[in-house]
């Protein structure tokens, strides 16, 4: 057999045993095949030894025990960031096996070096490098040991997987699914860099080194690339376009384009793996140089022909994805995308201000080609000049998605400035364009990607499951100030002047800039696949088959905004009515779970929202489903739709026991009651904050005042992340937490506080006032006046705290303890601390005075409310005494949290039956001054006047009189003493 020179020469030459007369010598081809075959033997021994000794060894038996364990945690893995869980489902369950799967590459590195290492650890490489072995059969014996565990490890994953749907109840597996990805596409990046691992340790001929270098590639290297400005995938090892699967889409455009790139980086570590054999240590000699020296003893004509067609593939893979990235599509690294834009906007924004025509109504005519993933449109505007003198040149910019292939005015203009590779053109009319005047323009667009980009493959046009927002592929009209740079840094560094992030709450300007705000009424024609069912905003208005192709005709029943989408796909449809409107589901065949959940909520919202909040404006409300690795909605004029992980939340699941996709229905459908808000601070209010106060609503109404309760308890979850205080008030609402969440506290407040029907009439009032959808735009401060109309004057202040001001209260009930009267009742005592204050944006708190109406609640067993009245409240402790027909179990101030407060552990306490706090029991001596406690005030409640009474008490601090009353009225509050303790000061209501 071959013997390796790096094994040094033996002692004696082997000889070969002479031939006895007679005997015949093996034929050579059949001695090649006994060769191979031991070489097989031999290889396949080393992967059965080294799994031998895993499975022996504790310490390697760890790593599947605590994977296995990591992959069933269904609670870990099958729940959204806020808390909600999901179903099963097969591609839900391998979505989530992302750390797992980091997990893995983690134990290569660790493993590959043990099996490298083995036997010098062991100390017995001087045996096992004297077998008369090539020396490529240990590397691959151990290769194929990695990978045999490596698929292992996935073979588990796929088993935890199943076990996991098993214990949740779905038996709706997809095996052909699991084999695909955890065995196919999944695999292939794993075994890959098992192949580096070991060729790393090879090289480096150190252990722990090796560690870290194969960690550096694989961690490191990404990151430092980013730093020196190295973004192409083609220079970042491992890189591979970002891919999904969908229920509806499959694969979708990206199982080729991924593909490629795993043989690109497959073949870079093959022909690493070549270097690494050429260096393969035996013996004991390590240095260098002898290792350069048999290295080149090594280099064969076999071994450079291996090199040179593995280099020639790396070549040939790199060159055609080069050209697919590079050439077929424009590549750009991210410092070019913000010049670009740093550009566009020193180009042309000094047409911001240009007078332009008013789009009123667009036609579209929408071919689409799923099977091979193209589109044309044709489309028409009709443009009026709405200004108050005449418009000369119409500006457009043109659509990045797709490529324009004409543009024509029904009337003469000409082309003066093109610059499509900004996106700008300009055409001047011949004829200005009078006041009142109109025109229209034509223009057609092709999408038609060629190969696929070096980053963001775009899934508009898929095979099943096309989804497209029409902005991204028609011409705009005018200046797009979107796409001007908003990060203060970027704009300093291209030398543009400064601008806000968002436009301050008095910019006038910005209130009447109706750019992107336009309404309009839309007609669609959409032609598609045969089995395909086309979506687009507005009603269907006919439907029929032509050429093999199905056609759906859709218009708006009245004007809506620019943002609306296309959606194509072997759709189910499921329908209702409610308030005169048509209520649609168009959703994927197997999604069907939460379809009557979505359609209660649209049926009840509309029913509500019309009474609430006025007339709903179109003839159809549709809620669409379109591929997606998320659970967003968005909600469009007549149109929500949202994606396919959301018809997975799994309700029954849910520790809160909240109905996410009817509230989230509802919250949505709650959009289409809002007012188009001004592009300045405080639009959140407007938009966000609205339509979850409007969600309340009908939670409350559909699922009960308890189901909401539980509800809120899920939206307040944010206050209990750490987060500093200081922020803006309310009125000037940008940022997620205040728009989806304290804004629409601060409004289920005012509800609570002043009731539905006023705060809905406000809403209602401001919602007829800017229903033209016309400049200027509605702001938060519009939406305050109409707060401050219906709010009575002695609650004027907490429409301040709520919305002017960054206001936090400090409630803590201290005790809370009960005593049963000889008529059955029970008088419960309060020691609570309050406190307000007052947060600038630079974090400054303000104790602000307080003479606050606050919530005073006592609950029974079942948490049934015994006793739920507004107190008056003043800064520091104080005692509340209350009188309830029932043993109550919990009492509090604030008890439902309708104040800010960020500690909302301690407002309520269980109550301590049988014992009296002394901070409760008053002491009126002079020569206690400094000392006294301060008196409590007694609440009666008058059930027949559904009233509350309350009377200043005094009682002595050892409890060996009675209580008495010092009061006589019916409306005593707010009790003093004097310092010398011989004067009562209190407030007669």
């Amino acid at each position: 057999g071959e013997r390796d020179p790096a094994a040094g020469a033996p002692s004696q030459p082997l000889r070969t045993p002479a031939l006895r007369e007679g005997q015949r010598s093996q034929p050579e081809s059949k001695g090649r095949a006994s060769n191979h075959a031991v070489r097989l033997r031999q290889t396949l021994s080393i992967p059965r030894d080294s799994l031998r000794e895993m499975v022996t060894g504790w310490s390697w038996l760890v790593f599947p025990i605590v994977l296995a364990l990591a992959a069933t945690n269904e609670d870990l893995l099958l729940t959204m960031a806020n808390g909600t869980p999901v179903l099963p489902s097969t591609d839900r369950v391998i979505g989530t096996f992302r750390g797992p799967l980091n997990a893995v590459l983690v134990f290569i590195v660790l493993f590959a070096g043990e099996l490298v290492w083995r036997e010098r650890d062991a100390n017995i490489q001087s045996l096992s490098d004297a077998a008369p072995v090539p020396d490529w059969v240990p590397f691959a014996g151990k290769l194929l040991g990695l990978w045999i565990v490596i698929a292992a490890l996935h073979a588990l994953l796929i088993l935890s997987g199943v076990i996991v749907q098993v214990r949740l109840g779905w038996y709706d597996f997809d095996p052909a699914l699991y084999v695909r990805i955890m065995l196919g596409l999944q695999l292939i990046a794993p075994l890959a860099f098992a192949l580096l691992a070991l060729s790393v340790h090879v090289l480096v001929n150190h252990k722990h080194v090796g560690h870290v270098v194969v960690l550096l590639l694989a961690i490191a290297v990404p990151t430092l690339t980013a730093q020196f400005g190295i973004e192409h995938p083609l220079l970042i090892y491992g890189s591979t376009p970002a891919w999904d699967y969908s229920p509806i889409s499959s694969f979708g455009p990206f199982l080729g384009p991924v593909l490629w790139f795993e043989l690109y980086w497959a073949a870079w570590t093959l022909l690493l793996a070549i270097v690494a054999r050429l260096f393969w240590v035996r013996g004991v000699d390590l240095r260098l140089r002898e290792r350069v020296r048999v290295a080149r003893r090594r280099f064969t004509g076999a071994a450079a022909g291996g090199f040179a067609a593995t280099a020639a593939l790396v070549l040939a893979v790199g060159g055609f994805i080069f050209y697919n990235t590079n050439v077929l599509n424009a590549y750009r690294i991210s410092a070019e995308l913000v010049e670009r834009r740093a550009e566009y906007e020193r180009r042309y924004r000094r047409y911001a201000k240009a007078p332009q025509p008013e789009m009123t109504s667009a036609r579209l005519h929408v071919e689409l080609y799923p099977d091979r993933a193209e589109a044309d449109v044709r489309g028409a505007y009709h443009l009026v000049n709405r200004t108050a003198g005449p418009i000369d040149a119409v500006h457009l910019a043109m659509p990045s998605e797709t490529e324009t292939r004409e543009i024509v005015f029904n009337r003469p203009a000409g082309a003066t400035h093109v610059d499509d590779d900004l996106g700008h053109r300009v055409y001047t009319l011949e004829q200005p364009l009078q006041p009142g005047d109109s025109l229209e323009v034509s223009w057609q667009v092709r999408y038609d990607p060629r190969g696929f980009p070096a980053t963001g493959i775009s899934t508009d046009v898929v095979s099943n499951g096309s989804f497209i927002q029409m902005h991204g592929w028609m011409p705009a009209l005018g200046y797009q100030s979107r796409l001007e740079l908003t990060e203060p840094e970027q704009r300093r560094r291209h030398g543009l002047p400064e601008r806000p992030d968002v436009a301050s709450l008095g910019d006038v300007e910005a209130r009447n800039d109706a750019t992107g705000m336009e309404r309009f009424d839309v007609e669609v024609i959409v032609g598609t696949t045969a089995g395909q069912t086309a979506v687009a905003t507005g009603e269907l208005r006919r439907a029929w088959t032509e050429n093999g192709r199905n056609y759906f005709h859709y218009a708006t029943a009245a004007p809506i905004g620019p943002g609306y989408a296309i959606f194509s796909a072997d759709y189910a449809v499921s329908r209702s009515r409610a308030a005169n409107v048509d209520i649609e589901v168009v959703h994927h065949p197997e999604h069907a779970r939460h379809v009557p959940r979505l359609i209660r909520g649209m049926e009840v919202s509309l029913e509500q929202y019309t009474k609430r909040f006025g007339e709903y404006p179109y003839k159809v409300l549709r809620m669409v489903e379109y591929p997606g690795p998320g659970a967003g909605l968005h909600a469009a004029s007549a149109t929500i739709w949202y994606q396919e992980m959301f018809s997975l939340f799994d309700v029954a699941r849910n520790r809160r026991q909240v109905d996410m996709p009817f509230a989230i229905t509802a919250h949505e459908a709650a959009h289409q009651f809002q007012v188009a808000p001004a592009r300045v601070e405080g639009r959140a209010l407007l938009s966000e904050s609205f339509a979850w106060y409007a969600a309340m609503g009908v939670v409350e109404q559909e699922l009960g005042a308890e189901h909401l309760q539980r509800f809120l308890g899920f939206m307040r979850e944010a206050y209990l992340a750490p987060r500093p205080r200081a922020d803006v008030p309310q009125l000037r609402a940008s940022d997620w937490f205040l728009g989806y969440r304290k804004g629409p506290f601060a409004m289920y407040a005012l509800r609570e506080y002043v009731g539905q029907e006023k705060v809905d009439l406000a809403w209602r009032r401001l919602f007829d006032r800017y229903r033209s959808h016309q400049p200027p735009f509605a702001t938060s401060l519009d939406l305050y006046r109409e707060f401050q109309a219906v709010t009575p004057e002695s609650l004027q202040y907490l429409l301040h705290d709520l919305f002017e001001k960054n206001t936090f209260w400090e409630l803590e009930t201290e005790h809370a303890t009960a005593q049963q009267s000889g008529d059955g009742t029970w008088r419960v005592t309060l020691d609570v601390q309050v406190r307000k204050v007052v947060v600038d944006e630079e974090g400054v708190e303000t104790e602000a005075p307080m003479d606050d109406q606050v919530q005073i609640g006592v609950f029974g067993e079942d948490g049934t409310p015994l006793y739920l009245q507004m107190h008056r409240v003043r800064p520091g402790k104080q005692t509340v005494i209350v009188t309830v027909p029932g043993r109550p179990v919990r009492a509090g101030i604030d008890p439902n949290h309708l104040l800010i407060d960020m500690t909302m552990d301690d407002n309520a306490k269980r109550v301590e039956v049988g014992s009296t706090s002394s901070t409760s029991l008053g002491r009126r001596s002079a020569d206690l001054a400094g000392h006294i406690p301060g008196p409590v005030v007694r609440v009666t409640v008058d059930e027949k006047a559904d009233t509350c009474n309350t009377q200043i008490w005094i009682a002595q601090s050892d409890g060996t009189e009675p209580p008495c009353a010092l009061t006589d009225g019916t409306r005593d509050a707010s009790p003093r003493w004097s310092q010398d303790g011989c004067h009562l000061a209190f407030i007669i209501d």
